[in-house]
């Protein structure tokens, strides 16, 4: 069954075996199968995020989550007024020249949160430490981390000789810190597994909907600052949520309307 599948896919992408063949044969390798399906997925992935593109064309900030081209430090700290989020929900880039963003976040959350509004983050492990500390710099209250399983082959930090099998999320909170309403379990233990078809850090929407359930109420307005794929407008809409996306790179705004215009016809 497998070699069939195999042999339809190889039929109906003549032009990846072509590309691999060639690619390869450049650099005296062989063209392996792994390579061929490799490069029918990034054809695909690559076929879907410019139709979502021309998608985008249709969009309408009235009926759909609003997204923002523009650098998030700048548009919080300019446009959105103070104290008029309920929560911020997003996943920042991991490596360590990112790490000055997370003292930017910090920043935004004090100013646009509403009192004891959260900021829910994805951190990086290896420097939890150091994206802790740069949230505290503006007075965010560390609240709680959430773990979340990592589903497939687990990556290994070779630096600290681990296999990392969880990812932390962070709970920040505005002052006055209280108490969450609901008793929530600090365990993802099915993270959906994660797409890679239109962002390189792209996360699975069951993560982001569960964090809604746990941290958030209908109606109430969530930012995410680094929109990548925009999985959580696309969460909020289905979740009743209310969402400003913001993302620096122009083209990957468009593919994030492309994709709530697409979900919402879905829908």
């Amino acid at each position: 069954m497998r070699d069939r599948s195999f042999a339809k896919t190889l039929a109906d992408n003549e032009d990846a075996i072509e590309e691999v063949v060639e690619e390869e044969v450049s650099k005296g390798n062989l063209p392996t199968r792994e390579k061929v399906l490799k490069k029918v997925r990034e054809n695909r992935a690559e076929r879907d995020r410019e139709t979502l593109k021309r998608k985008a064309r249709t969009y309408n900030k009235n009926e759909l989550p609003l997204v923002i081209h523009d650098d998030f430090y700048k548009y919080c700290m300019d446009i959105i007024e103070p104290n008029s989020i309920d929560h911020i929900v997003t996943d920042p880039p991991y490596p360590k020249e990112f790490l000055p963003l997370y003292t930017q976040l910090g920043e935004v959350a004090k100013r646009v949160l509403k009192p004891s509004g959260f900021c829910a983050t994805y951190a990086g492990t290896y420097y939890l430490d150091d994206v802790i500390e740069r949230m505290k710099e503006y007075g965010m209250q560390y609240y709680w981390t959430i773990c979340m399983k990592l589903t497939g082959a687990h990556a290994t930090v070779h630096p600290r000789n681990i296999y990392q099998g969880f990812r932390g999320i962070l709970m920040f909170q505005k002052k006055p810190v209280r108490k969450h309403r609901f008793k929530t379990l600090d365990y993802i233990g099915d993270s959906g597994g994660r797409d890679k078809e239109l962002h390189q850090w792209q996360q699975a929407e069951g993560v982001f909907a569960k964090l809604l359930k746990m941290f958030t109420l209908p109606g109430q307005m969530i930012l995410d600052p680094f929109g990548g794929s925009g999985t959580v407008p696309v969460v909020c809409m289905k979740n009743n949520r209310r969402c400003l996306c913001i993302e620096i790179n122009e083209k990957i705004a468009s593919i994030i309307k492309g994709r709530l215009i697409k979900t919402f016809k879905d829908m």
